[in-house]
């Protein structure tokens, strides 16, 4: 049996899962969170606080699993993470025509991380886009193809070196090693979605405390991510200002009497509240009202960010069908699903596991989908992900005799291509 953990840092809460495997298949999960401090933005404020946090939620789950933790796939979001393209071209041969090989398909997606990095920046993820031969037509796999030179359009994203030291460190105290550290945007995606069945336009709204995500996927692939900064604490710190309330209580009002108006008549009803020693009256109709506002202004970023990557992504311009998964505990919110869909004009899904190596297990343990595992996606994906790690940063080096005995006829190949 082996074990792997994943942690989800984020503004509200941390949350991590771990999972026990035999061989690649998952056979049971663990998991737990607590509310975070000293992040806001995805930025580290107090480092003290965040470990203190981050101890506490290791030892819970030990508690859970007997398990000690020695190593994490981490996942992370901050409003300083970047997305870029990076371009690079090789030549395949010094004279005449060379069909392309794996070796030259990984040196080229290398290039152009080497001209897309930068000091202040550390890499996260990396995604061909396309490739070129020749400066011909665009070409989604290359290999086996006859040309002269290979150009990769390659989609990065990238996290401020500062940021990820930080965390780091954070980590760091609390004795643990990172094995990876990913977007945790995209390790939701790998929960969510089945990749083997993902065709055509496919996005998701990940709805956190104060960063939205927003990451389109064309036929399983990363094509855009944006990011939003704003979320569900808006919604709470209106009904704070509005209705003169603590930040806590008007979080508790949202959760219990909260919902979207969406044109229904609701009769109006008194909430009776705790505000510090004392009781006060609210008008269930004037918290309807400022969320039904609050919300709207969200509605229409999602929607303004949408709208304008898919016309850049269609050309010619042309209608795209594509469906929107939001996750996160705004979407919990009755009546914001139904706001989100009139205002973006395509069909909004609640977000919910789809991969089967997730889903799986979790129906073994008698654990049904729903909003008591949409804190946890991002670890689930993590989890999932941990068994087929993408692209690193280096070219992994050959492992095993099998490696060795498939490498040496390529390369050999490669040799008698070039030079006859």
């Amino acid at each position: 049996m082996r074990y792997r953990c994943s942690i989800d840092i984020g503004s509200s809460k941390i949350a991590a899962c771990l999972g026990c495997f035999r061989g690649k298949q998952l056979k049971r999960i663990w998991w737990d969170s607590t509310d975070s401090v000293g992040i806001k933005r995805g930025q580290c404020q107090d480092i003290q606080g965040l470990v203190v946090s981050l101890s506490q939620l290791l030892n819970s789950l030990k508690a859970k699993s007997g398990i000690k933790i020695k190593s994490v796939y981490l996942g992370i979001v901050s409003q300083n993470i970047i997305a870029k393209h990076s371009q690079a071209v090789i030549a395949l041969a010094e004279r005449g025509n060379r069909s392309v090989s794996k070796t030259h398909i990984q040196h080229v997606i290398q290039q152009a991380r080497i001209l897309g990095s930068c000091l202040e920046d550390e890499i996260l993820h990396a995604e061909p886009l396309s490739f070129i031969i020749d400066n011909e037509s665009e070409v989604i796999n290359p290999l086996g193809l006859y040309g002269h030179q290979l150009k990769v359009d390659l989609y990065l994203i990238c996290a401020r070196t500062s940021y990820i030291d930080k965390i780091m460190e954070v980590v760091n105290r609390v004795g643990l090693k990172i094995n990876e550290i990913s977007l945790s945007g995209l390790a939701v995606s790998q929960a969510l979605f089945n990749t083997k069945k993902m065709k055509g336009i496919n996005i998701l709204c990940d709805i956190g405390k104060d960063i939205t995500q927003i990451l389109i996927f064309n036929d399983a692939g990363l094509v855009d991510y944006q990011i939003i900064t704003s979320g569900g604490d808006d919604l709470t710190t209106s009904i704070s200002g509005e209705l003169d309330l603590p930040h806590s209580l008007a979080e508790e009002v949202k959760i219990s009497y909260g919902r979207i108006q969406n044109n229904r008549e609701v009769k109006d009803r008194e909430i009776i509240v705790k505000k510090g020693s004392s009781y006060t009256t609210l008008s269930q109709n004037s918290v309807i009202h400022i969320l039904t506002q609050a919300s709207e202004r969200i509605t229409a970023s999602i929607r303004d960010v949408i709208r304008t990557q898919l016309l850049r992504l269609s050309s010619p311009p042309a209608p795209i069908k594509a469906t929107l998964y939001v996750s996160g505990r705004t979407a919990c919110l009755d009546g914001f699903l139904e706001q989100l869909e009139v205002a973006i004009g395509m069909p909004v899904r609640m977000a919910k596991i789809g991969n089967p190596s997730i889903s799986d297990p979790l129906m073994r343990q008698g654990i049904l989908d729903g909003e008591s595992t949409l804190n946890y996606l991002a670890c689930f994906g993590l989890i999932a992900d941990s068994t087929k790690l993408s692209y690193k940063k280096s070219t992994p080096p050959i492992r095993d005799f099998r490696s060795l005995l498939s490498y040496i006829p390529e390369k050999a190949k490669e040799i008698y291509q070039e030079y006859f």
